[in-house]
């Protein structure tokens, strides 16, 4: 039995397909199926998500962290989580700069496309499910049960203040 977790496209018209378990397969458009071995770079570590950003590089979400795979060069570059090392990815979306992930202990962190650099947001931690990116208006939607979050993406920039202001009676 094969559970297939997410299929998606690229620029040049091949399909990605994440399977539950069993890696990634990439089919060209003349139907030419080649299994991409992405052991190397993360293990037996399952990927569970997987999106193409606006410069056709594939992600795929595991426990703990990224993996980013350059389709041309066929290189991997696996991006640990500083603090999760056994929460699995929800969700993820591109903003063109910026790849953003939900995961399963309420935290949402962004990976920049350039650095590689992970950040974890500072917005309040529940368990969100999805994520969209509106590149008409540059704002990112975090859905989670009972409602969402929608943000610009400069909210990777807020820094906690220093002093919190402590609330007493």
């Amino acid at each position: 039995c094969i559970f297939i977790n997410k299929i998606v496209s690229d620029k040049d018209g091949n399909i990605w397909v994440l399977y539950f378990e069993n890696g990634i397969d990439k089919i060209t458009p003349d139907g030419k199926i080649t299994r991409i071995d992405i052991s190397k770079s993360i293990g037996n570590i399952i990927p569970n998500y997987m999106i193409i950003d606006s410069d056709n590089m594939i992600w795929a979400g595991f426990r703990g962290g990224v993996l980013r795979l350059d389709p041309k060069t066929g290189t991997c570059l696996s991006i640990k989580f500083s603090k999760t090392n056994d929460s699995e990815v929800m969700s993820m979306t591109s903003d063109g700069k910026n790849v953003w992930l939900t995961i399963t202990d309420g935290d949402v962190w962004v990976v920049n496309n350039s650095t590689y650099e992970p950040t974890r947001l500072n917005i309040p931690q529940r368990q969100y499910s999805t994520l969209y990116f509106n590149d008409k208006t540059g704002s990112v939607y975090i859905g989670s049960v009972d409602g969402f979050l929608t943000a610009s993406t400069s909210i990777i920039n807020y820094k906690l203040p220093n002093k919190i202001p402590v609330i007493t009676e």
